[in-house]
């Protein structure tokens, strides 16, 4: 069973659509589909309404960086 929403936190959002499927709600700048469906383990839907991601503020990008991963073991 895929693991819960945020899959391909690098490339693409996903959200849930029924209790065991998920599907790509959005797709961060410069992303194709066709990326995020090849790094997933199944049969990735795609919503009709696939949109871009929104970027992160520079509040939530501040926390993720300094509270999560302090050391930058995600940025490298």
């Amino acid at each position: 069973m895929p693991p819960a929403a945020n899959t391909f936190p690098q490339i693409a959002g996903a959200g849930k659509r029924h209790p065991n499927e998920m599907m790509l709600h959005s797709l961060h700048l410069g992303v194709e589909l066709v990326e995020a469906q090849e790094n997933a383990e199944w049969d990735l839907k795609a919503a009709p309404t696939l949109q871009e991601t929104e970027p992160l503020t520079a509040p939530a990008l501040g926390f993720l960086r300094q509270e999560l991963d302090p050391q930058g073991i995600y940025r490298q």
